[in-house]
């Protein structure tokens, strides 16, 4: 206690791991407007190897065809250029602000980095 710290960060790469980490969030948004019903579950949103994980299980052909509607719904997200933003709100608002199906059930988990 009462020691000084200094800590300097690396912009480029902070820059960049912040847009990787946005993507993951995008790729669920798009997931969502793509029809998705699958829940996500984990998602590591730093390089390398980043990704999202989801439960449940698609058959082939239900990947196939939820690819290109990924793709448009990617592509139409990029388009609009929504400028990312940050908030803190009251757990009893994560409605309003998140997609329906990445709310924890268990409100003991709100806020907790599920």
């Amino acid at each position: 206690a009462g020691d000084t710290v200094s800590l300097a960060v690396d912009e480029p790469p902070r820059r960049y791991n912040a847009r990787v980490h946005s993507a993951g969030h995008l790729i669920d948004v798009a997931m969502t407007q793509a029809g998705s019903t699958l829940r996500p579950t984990k998602g590591y949103h730093f390089t390398p190897g980043a990704y999202v994980e989801y439960e449940g299980k698609l058959e082939a052909s239900e990947r196939e065809a939820l690819l290109p509607k990924l793709q448009a719904a990617m592509d139409e997200l990029i388009a609009r250029a929504v400028p990312s933003t940050v908030q803190t709100v009251d757990a009893t608002a994560l409605g309003d602000y998140c997609s329906p199906n990445t709310i924890p059930s268990d409100p003991a988990l709100w806020g907790k980095g599920w």
